[in-house]
């Protein structure tokens, strides 16, 4: 009987010490903990940013993903260009992707990459970027919108008319659907739709399944706002 109480203990034991070792909590669980505080904007191996600051994040739905804007040069390998870049963090694995480059993996040439809003599940990042090289074909030398799969390593151009042609004025501020079909943003373009007279910035959504893409401040008639400028967009899951 004593031998048997004795094993119960130790299993007793062994139970509390198995539950209190962080180390052997199952991936994802650290860093949905609540009350727990992790900081994104490091490389894969936990190292801190060097070379710039790191903000303006975006966090996806389960919250395993975090999206950040950030000048660092250290977060990823060949990071060269000495631009603001958007990075997507993983928590629960602790790796680090670059979000703006091209579909080869190519880092932005040409400005900045800034404002990221990242899709429900993290699969994609809408951007704005000032980089010239991310899609074939960008000879405006304006700021546009473009949206990321981090699966694949494709990239779109989302500040484009129906078309899918460039257009003549500055894109930014990007607000992504859940499922990353959807992208609004603010443009000063007024080539992304036909009868863009006012003269103003105004707020656009994209379809990236057909290439639609339709003016979002006007009135209930369809009529375009004037008198002074839209901005900010936040899109709704579904779009």
């Amino acid at each position: 009987m004593k031998a048997v109480l004795n094993i119960r203990a130790l299993l007793a034991l062994f139970t509390v010490l198995l539950l209190s070792l962080p180390f052997l909590a199952l991936p994802g669980e650290l860093y949905a903990a609540p009350g727990n505080v992790l900081r994104c904007s490091t490389g894969a191996s936990g190292s801190e940013a060097t070379g710039g600051d790191s903000n303006s994040p975006s966090i996806s739905a389960d919250g395993r993903y975090v999206a950040f804007q950030s000048r660092a040069t250290n977060l990823v390998p060949g990071d060269t260009n000495g631009a603001m870049d958007v990075f997507r963090k993983d928590l629960a694995t602790g790796a680090i992707v670059r979000c703006s480059t091209d579909a080869a993996g190519n880092e932005a040439t040409g400005g900045d990459s800034l404002m990221p809003s990242i899709s429900a599940d993290g699969r994609f990042v809408a951007f704005q970027s000032h980089g010239a090289n991310l899609v074939p074909g960008d000879a405006n030398g304006l700021p546009d919108v473009f949206r990321k799969d981090l699966a694949t390593g494709a990239i779109v151009r989302c500040s484009t008319d129906a078309a899918g042609n460039e257009v003549t004025g500055s894109s930014g501020w990007p607000s992504i659907s859940a499922d990353g079909r959807y992208v609004a943003f603010a443009s000063e373009a007024g080539d992304l739709v036909p009868g863009d007279t006012n003269g103003l910035p105004d707020i656009f959504r994209k379809d990236l399944a057909t290439g639609a893409i339709l003016r979002c401040s006007t009135d209930a008639v369809g009529s375009e706002a004037t008198g002074g400028e839209s901005a900010y967009p936040d899109v709704s899951s579904d779009g």
